[in-house]
């Protein structure tokens, strides 16, 4: 939530919902009783800052969130949820595109490609970034 006050009005409004569901698993323990959880979201959210070209300062989002589950069988049914809305909806055409890291190995070696890339670039670098990188 962010607050917009104008003239005497306090308007308290919501952003994109997944870091609130986050905070909402966290803060009512759900990991610790429930553990795998399927929870969604709809309705109204609003960006603070201003919007780029062709986006509006209020808009709608649907999204659902799966946690505590490391297989991949939930991130098939939220693919698949995703598919079947779109369809029942009318929308045609469509493409889903998926992106894997890999196994572990693949991204340990991706990390160790990464790290190295980056360690050529230090100086250049914000001093702000985790010195894990910068190794």
């Amino acid at each position: 939530m962010f607050l917009i006050k104008q003239k005497e009005e306090l308007y308290a409004l919501r952003p994109e919902a997944t870091a609130s569901i986050a905070r909402a698993y966290i803060e009512n323990s759900l990991d610790k009783t429930i553990g795998f959880t399927k929870l969604y979201y709809l309705g109204p959210m609003f960006r603070y800052e201003r919007p780029q070209k062709g986006r509006l300062r209020q808009f709608h989002h649907l999204g659902c969130e799966v946690i505590g589950s490391y297989s991949p069988n939930a991130d098939i049914e939220v693919i698949s949820l995703a598919s079947r809305l779109l369809t029942v909806i009318g929308v045609q055409d469509f493409v889903i595109n998926l992106n894997s890291l890999g196994c572990r190995a693949d991204r340990e070696h991706l990390t160790a490609l990464t790290r190295d890339m980056l360690s050529k670039k230090n100086d250049a670098l914000c001093r702000r970034l985790p010195s894990a990188i910068k190794k």
